[in-house]
Protein backbone atom coordinates (compact mmCIF):
# COMPACT_ATOMS: atom_id res chain seq x y z
CA UNK A 1 0.00 0.00 0.00
CA UNK A 2 3.13 2.41 0.82
CA UNK A 3 4.73 1.72 -2.64
CA UNK A 4 1.27 2.37 -4.39
CA UNK A 5 0.46 5.17 -2.81
CA UNK A 6 3.70 6.96 -3.63
CA UNK A 7 3.65 5.97 -7.44
CA UNK A 8 0.16 7.80 -7.18
CA UNK A 9 1.89 10.96 -5.57
CA UNK A 10 4.54 10.95 -8.67
CA UNK A 11 1.66 10.13 -11.08
CA UNK A 12 -0.06 12.88 -10.31
CA UNK A 13 2.46 15.65 -10.56
CA UNK A 14 3.23 14.19 -14.28
CA UNK A 15 -0.55 13.36 -15.47
CA UNK A 16 -2.36 10.39 -15.80
CA UNK A 17 -2.73 8.79 -12.80
CA UNK A 18 -5.37 6.64 -13.20
CA UNK A 19 -3.62 3.37 -13.47
CA UNK A 20 -2.05 4.29 -10.00
CA UNK A 21 -5.09 5.32 -8.68
CA UNK A 22 -6.27 1.83 -9.54
CA UNK A 23 -3.62 0.76 -7.79
CA UNK A 24 -4.15 1.89 -4.71
CA UNK A 25 -7.27 0.74 -4.58
CA UNK A 26 -6.71 -2.33 -5.05
CA UNK A 27 -4.03 -2.82 -2.64
CA UNK A 28 -6.20 -1.28 0.00
CA UNK A 29 -9.12 -4.34 -1.15
CA UNK A 30 -6.36 -6.76 -0.91
CA UNK A 31 -5.45 -5.38 2.92
CA UNK A 32 -9.22 -4.73 3.43
CA UNK A 33 -8.60 -1.32 4.50
CA UNK A 34 -11.76 0.64 3.88
CA UNK A 35 -10.87 4.26 5.14
CA UNK A 36 -8.28 4.32 2.36
CA UNK A 37 -10.83 2.86 -0.26
CA UNK A 38 -13.38 5.54 1.22
CA UNK A 39 -11.41 8.11 0.92
CA UNK A 40 -10.63 7.37 -3.04
CA UNK A 41 -13.60 6.77 -4.22
CA UNK A 42 -14.33 10.64 -3.54
CA UNK A 43 -11.86 11.29 -6.00
CA UNK A 44 -12.50 13.11 -9.20
CA UNK A 45 -11.02 10.92 -11.48
CA UNK A 46 -11.40 13.26 -14.36
CA UNK A 47 -9.03 15.94 -12.72
CA UNK A 48 -6.40 12.59 -12.49
CA UNK A 49 -5.99 12.29 -16.53
CA UNK A 50 -3.87 15.47 -16.49
CA UNK A 51 -0.91 16.81 -14.15
CA UNK A 52 -1.82 18.20 -10.41
CA UNK A 53 -0.50 20.51 -8.91
CA UNK A 54 0.94 21.28 -5.66
CA UNK A 55 -0.51 23.72 -3.37
CA UNK A 56 2.22 25.86 -3.94
CA UNK A 57 1.57 25.81 -7.96
CA UNK A 58 -2.29 25.82 -6.87
CA UNK A 59 -1.06 29.50 -5.32
CA UNK A 60 0.99 30.28 -8.57
CA UNK A 61 -1.61 29.69 -10.88
CA UNK A 62 -4.60 31.58 -8.53
CA UNK A 63 -2.08 34.77 -8.49
CA UNK A 64 -1.74 35.51 -12.07
CA UNK A 65 -5.28 35.02 -12.75
CA UNK A 66 -6.07 37.64 -9.54
CA UNK A 67 -5.00 40.51 -12.25
CA UNK A 68 -7.29 39.25 -15.10
CA UNK A 69 -10.33 38.79 -11.96
CA UNK A 70 -9.65 42.40 -11.29
CA UNK A 71 -10.16 43.52 -14.36
CA UNK A 72 -13.50 41.85 -14.82
CA UNK A 73 -14.42 43.60 -11.35
CA UNK A 74 -13.79 46.83 -12.93
CA UNK A 75 -15.83 46.24 -16.29
CA UNK A 76 -19.35 48.41 -16.24
CA UNK A 77 -21.43 46.01 -16.39
CA UNK A 78 -23.34 45.29 -20.28
CA UNK A 79 -20.59 47.83 -21.50
CA UNK A 80 -19.12 45.37 -24.41
CA UNK A 81 -15.42 45.75 -25.98
CA UNK A 82 -14.99 49.59 -24.51
CA UNK A 83 -16.06 48.72 -21.08
CA UNK A 84 -12.78 45.59 -21.51
CA UNK A 85 -10.76 48.28 -22.28
CA UNK A 86 -11.82 50.62 -19.54
CA UNK A 87 -11.25 48.12 -17.20
CA UNK A 88 -8.19 47.15 -18.61
CA UNK A 89 -7.07 51.19 -17.83
CA UNK A 90 -8.17 51.08 -14.42
CA UNK A 91 -6.68 48.01 -13.59
CA UNK A 92 -3.17 49.33 -14.51
CA UNK A 93 -4.02 51.99 -11.74
CA UNK A 94 -5.48 50.25 -9.24
CA UNK A 95 -3.72 48.60 -6.26
CA UNK A 96 -5.43 44.96 -4.41
CA UNK A 97 -4.74 45.73 -0.49
CA UNK A 98 -7.89 43.79 0.59
CA UNK A 99 -8.48 46.59 3.28
CA UNK A 100 -11.88 46.98 4.66
CA UNK A 101 -13.09 50.21 4.16
CA UNK A 102 -16.34 50.82 5.68
CA UNK A 103 -19.18 52.16 3.34
CA UNK A 104 -22.56 52.07 4.07
CA UNK A 105 -23.38 50.96 0.47
CA UNK A 106 -20.87 49.28 -0.97
CA UNK A 107 -21.01 49.14 -5.11
CA UNK A 108 -20.17 45.03 -6.34
CA UNK A 109 -16.97 46.88 -7.89
CA UNK A 110 -15.90 48.38 -4.67
CA UNK A 111 -16.99 44.74 -3.04
CA UNK A 112 -15.25 42.72 -5.63
CA UNK A 113 -12.32 44.57 -5.47
CA UNK A 114 -12.45 44.06 -1.97
CA UNK A 115 -12.63 40.40 -2.01
CA UNK A 116 -9.72 40.39 -4.53
CA UNK A 117 -7.92 42.13 -2.61
CA UNK A 118 -7.94 39.46 0.36
CA UNK A 119 -7.87 36.81 -1.50
CA UNK A 120 -4.14 38.22 -3.06
CA UNK A 121 -3.20 38.72 0.53
CA UNK A 122 -3.77 35.10 1.65
CA UNK A 123 -0.56 32.43 0.88
CA UNK A 124 -2.77 30.12 1.98
CA UNK A 125 -4.79 28.63 -1.05
CA UNK A 126 -7.14 26.95 1.10
CA UNK A 127 -8.18 29.86 3.03
CA UNK A 128 -8.56 32.41 -0.20
CA UNK A 129 -10.70 29.90 -2.57
CA UNK A 130 -13.96 30.31 0.07
CA UNK A 131 -13.58 34.46 -0.55
CA UNK A 132 -13.61 34.07 -4.29
CA UNK A 133 -17.25 32.97 -3.78
CA UNK A 134 -18.20 35.72 -2.34
CA UNK A 135 -17.79 37.61 -5.88
CA UNK A 136 -20.57 38.97 -8.36
CA UNK A 137 -21.38 40.15 -11.49
CA UNK A 138 -18.50 39.42 -13.86
CA UNK A 139 -15.91 38.57 -11.86
CA UNK A 140 -17.58 35.89 -10.55
CA UNK A 141 -18.36 34.68 -14.06
CA UNK A 142 -14.67 34.83 -14.68
CA UNK A 143 -13.41 33.29 -11.93
CA UNK A 144 -16.23 30.04 -11.14
CA UNK A 145 -14.27 27.49 -13.28
CA UNK A 146 -10.74 28.45 -12.32
CA UNK A 147 -12.35 28.25 -8.62
CA UNK A 148 -14.12 25.01 -9.34
CA UNK A 149 -11.10 23.27 -10.69
CA UNK A 150 -8.84 24.11 -7.53
CA UNK A 151 -10.77 23.05 -5.25
CA UNK A 152 -10.90 19.42 -6.69
CA UNK A 153 -7.14 20.26 -7.15
CA UNK A 154 -7.52 21.07 -3.24
CA UNK A 155 -9.48 17.64 -2.24
CA UNK A 156 -7.09 15.64 -4.30
CA UNK A 157 -4.02 16.78 -2.46
CA UNK A 158 -6.07 16.87 0.86
CA UNK A 159 -7.16 13.11 0.21
CA UNK A 160 -3.88 12.07 -0.75
CA UNK A 161 -2.55 13.53 2.51
CA UNK A 162 -4.64 11.17 4.38
CA UNK A 163 -3.92 8.69 2.81
CA UNK A 164 -0.06 8.83 3.29
CA UNK A 165 -0.72 9.81 7.01
CA UNK A 166 -3.12 6.81 7.47
CA UNK A 167 -0.44 4.74 5.65
CA UNK A 168 2.70 5.69 7.75
CA UNK A 169 0.28 4.75 11.03
CA UNK A 170 -0.47 1.43 9.69
CA UNK A 171 3.44 0.94 9.04
CA UNK A 172 4.72 2.10 12.47
CA UNK A 173 2.52 -0.06 14.17
CA UNK A 174 3.97 -3.20 12.28
CA UNK A 175 7.64 -1.63 13.68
Amino acid sequence: LSAAVLNLEEALLRGNATKELEAVQQAAAEAEDSFVSGLLKSLPVELLARPVPTESGLRHVLSEHLSRWATAALVPPDSGLLGELLGRAFRQIYILDGEDVCMPQESETARNLRVLGKAAKHTNVREALPLLDELQGLAAKRVEATSREAKQVLHVRQTLQAVKAHVQCLNAMLL
